[in-house]
């Protein structure tokens, strides 16, 4: 970790019962075996399920309001460290650094399934001071998508509207790792971060 951060945050967006966060965890006990790094870990979700869809851009053909609840005393009853923010994204991610003292995001994996909740889920992005340089993301449900529809979409308009800060795919990660998962990474980038220019040649940073 050559840019120094002795704490990074983990984001999952879409909870559902709880395996993704669990995986998490797991991987953060191998990965403090490598580096000396704490990590807080944060899911957000719906006990409901998911909300009522905005436009076709949701894809309500695939997904509906209610699908994906959450039994959230169950899912709190394995967790270890991994906390819940619990409600709609468009109002806990406006104040979800204020309300959690979270430290700078590292990684974000977003499993909302709408267009319209990772278009909300962006906000984490809105100051560079609650984020590392470049960001890691997993988009869980572009496969089978396009730039028009579902996440893809909301991918699209993101990078549309922000000219110093954009969310890509790290070509060549296919190539050298193939799994179907490989498709779904990306990086978000901000092009004035403060730090964005500090080298990490030679290592594997964040």
């Amino acid at each position: 970790m050559t840019l120094g951060y002795p704490r990074i945050g983990i984001l999952e967006f879409g909870i559902a019962k709880g395996g993704g966060l669990l995986s998490i965890e797991k991987h953060i006990e191998n990965i403090r075996r490598e580096i000396d790094v704490e990590f807080d870990v944060y899911g957000f979700g719906l006990e409901e399920g998911l909300p009522a869809p905005e436009d076709c851009r949701d894809l309500p053909f695939k997904w509906w309001q209610g699908r994906f609840n959450a039994d959230t005393g169950t899912i709190k009853n394995k967790l270890k460290i991994s906390k819940l923010v619990l409600g709609n994204v468009k109002e806990t991610c406006g104040t979800f650094f204020e309300d959690y003292d979270a430290p700078p995001v590292g990684a974000a994996l977003f499993d909302l399934d709408y267009y319209s909740s990772t278009r909300d889920a962006f906000q984490i992005f809105r100051d560079s001071g609650n984020y590392l340089p470049r960001v890691f993301c997993c988009f869980d449900d572009i496969l089978g998508t396009n730039e028009y529809i579902g996440e893809l979409a909301a991918i699209k308009e993101f990078n549309e509207a922000n000219q110093a800060k954009k969310i890509a795919k790290p070509y060549g990660l296919f190539a050298e790792r193939r799994a179907v998962w490989n498709e779904k990474i990306f990086t978000f980038h901000d092009f004035e971060h403060p730090r964005y220019n500090e080298t990490t040649v030679g290592v594997d940073s964040l």
